[in-house]
């Protein structure tokens, strides 16, 4: 649970319940939080009680394991796309911005590497949950070692720059992916920026090119041989 707003609770040990004693553990002040245990389906160590008018944030077990389950089944090693938009720019001084770190996580995606845990979502810097794909299919194996973390680490920083060189791609195919009606204002402007560049629509206004930019769309075709245009038909 979140406080919210006003005064204080006190925590204190039910180990001397029997007895009906109690130990103040701490006392908790506005943005404490407390009841940690739901994270790990552990029994409550402790009681809180309010010691003033308290106002507060509350998030009820079964509702809370709802985010982390996908069709009855609880999904771990997961993270929200949020965070890991985080852990990017903290990894690296090269990426400036959450836009481009979101770009690199869709490459990833449309790569294999990660995954939405329904496999309904591209990459989105929101609190849809996302693995990886080793992490999917059991290949990941036990807990890494602190060799392996040094490692990885190394050869993540290594991959950076091609990766970001690759995230506008990435970002702008998930956008040309999307019905018109849901791309957003941002993402129309940066279709029309890349508009710009195609020499075929240079004669066109500019009123009409951001008029292409909501009804483009993006397809690709995996095997060889596909006709395009017929002239027979």
């Amino acid at each position: 649970m979140w406080l919210k707003r006003h005064r204080r609770y006190s925590v204190t040990s039910n180990r001397r319940r029997r007895n009906k004693l109690s130990v103040t553990l701490c006392n908790l002040g506005v943005g404490a939080t407390f009841g940690e245990s739901i994270l790990h389906d552990l029994p409550r160590d402790s009681t809180v009680v309010t010691k003033t008018t308290c106002e507060l944030l509350r998030v009820e077990q079964q509702d809370f394991r709802l985010i982390f389950e996908v069709g009855g089944k609880f999904i771990r090693k997961c993270a929200p796309g949020t965070e890991l938009v985080e852990w990017l720019l903290n990894l690296s001084p090269i990426v400036h911005t959450r836009t481009q770190a979101a770009g690199m996580w869709q490459a990833l995606l449309e790569e294999g590497v990660l995954c939405h845990v329904a496999k309904e979502q591209p990459f989105k810097d929101k609190c849809f949950l996302y693995r990886f794909k080793s992490d999917e299919d059991g290949t990941a194996g036990g807990a890494p070692t602190s060799d392996d973390v040094n490692h990885a680490n190394e050869h993540i920083r290594e991959a950076l720059p091609a990766l970001l060189h690759r995230g506008p791609d990435a970002t702008l195919r998930m956008i040309l992916r999307k019905p018109s009606h849901e791309r957003t204002q941002e993402e129309l402007e940066l279709v029309y920026e890349e508009l710009l560049h195609i020499a075929a629509l240079s004669h066109l206004s500019t009123s009409i090119k951001r008029e292409l930019a909501s009804i483009i769309v993006f397809e690709a075709h995996a095997h060889a041989g596909t006709v395009y245009w017929d002239k027979f038909n």
